[in-house]
């Protein structure tokens, strides 16, 4: 993994002396959890769980008392979730460990969507090199929605690392693949319904698939993307399913429309019994392709579809899939 030299300053105060955007709205003092922390809770735990380091005793998570949030809240949310997470101040101590560390929570217009900045830190090398070697591993913003009442909800994932790290885009990929990211009652769908399958990863990709897939911005998870596919306000989410263990057998591309209280309405749009590595799903906006005139003709009321991308040489294909009168229809695209 590329890394970034940081200075000591840069690594364990950095926290401490950004400038938040949410501060005195939420109290702090309090060891509820509000929608604040919920939102930062649900965003440090996806961070976990992107880097594979739910099962390590050494991550610490770093909080400013200025973002307005409950530490001792949060802490418990992590703990109720199986995270061995610790304060950043275990971390510091030593120095030692990784640090999770909560950097700015804006929270947008509509009050109950927020643009988490988290980063992700190694403090083990100022133990063995010095005050000046501590290391930004990775570095990133969670947009989640989080309304009262209703489990939080990513909407989208973006990088945010330095240009001078110089990563190759395949390095920037957010690691979200995991069942985890996706509300509860559609993992509990895709559990029982498609116990034997598991969610497209980069790894699973070709080579010519996986030069394909880099090419997308933002780089998302392949085989996930979330946006407003239904016209409900809310995010529906789609993914891309190959079997596992044989990651080039078949596919099914399923999404997940919101319905009434916390429950989805899935759909399987597509699905194929070979050559799932050639095929991965973006979330798009509509008025890429059609112009108001055309969304009008055809009756497309939602902002966003998704794309299935199949990449094989020969039969190389895009298809737009989206929301009209009452079901997915898609179109074949030059792209």
């Amino acid at each position: 993994m590329h890394r970034t030299n940081l200075k000591l300053v840069a690594v364990v105060l950095v926290m401490f002396t950004c400038q938040p955007v949410i501060g005195a709205q939420e109290n702090s003092k309090s060891n509820q959890l509000t929608n604040l922390g919920r939102a930062t809770a649900f965003a440090v735990q996806l961070e976990i769980r992107a880097n594979r380091l739910e099962n390590r005793t050494d991550v610490c998570v770093g909080l400013s008392e200025k973002l307005g949030v409950s530490e001792q809240a949060i802490l418990a949310e992590l703990s109720r979730e199986k995270l061995k997470v610790r304060s950043d101040h275990w971390c510091n101590q030593e120095p030692r460990g990784l640090s999770v560390s909560v950097i700015s929570v804006v929270r947008k217009s509509d009050s109950s969507t927020y643009e988490v900045r988290v980063e992700l830190g190694d403090y083990w090398p100022i133990s063995q090199r010095g005050a000046h070697f501590g290391t930004l591993l990775r570095s990133g913003t969670y947009t989640v929605n989080c309304r009262e009442g209703a489990e939080p909800m990513l909407i989208r994932y973006q990088t945010i690392m330095p240009p001078e790290e110089g990563q190759k885009k395949s390095e920037q990929s957010p690691g979200l693949c995991g069942i985890e990211c996706l509300p509860s009652d559609i993992r509990n769908r895709l559990k029982e319904n498609f116990g034997s399958w598991k969610i497209q990863e980069a790894s699973d990709l070709d080579t010519r698939s996986h030069e394909r897939w880099e090419a997308e911005k933002p780089l998302e998870c392949p085989g996930i993307a979330i946006g407003q596919f239904k016209n409900t306000g809310m995010p529906s989410y789609a993914v891309l399913l190959v079997t596992q263990g044989h990651a080039d057998v078949g596919y099914k591309f399923v999404i997940f429309g919101p319905e009434a209280g916390p429950s989805y309405e899935m759909r399987v749009v597509d699905s194929g019994d070979s050559g799932a590595s050639h095929f991965f799903i973006h979330g798009v906006q509509i008025a890429q392709f059609f112009d108001e005139q055309a969304r009008k003709k055809f009756h497309i009321h939602t902002s966003e579809g998704v794309l299935l991308v199949d990449s094989a040489e020969k039969e190389y294909e895009v298809d737009l899939y989206f929301w009209m009168d009452g079901a997915y229809q898609h179109q074949p695209l030059d792209y």
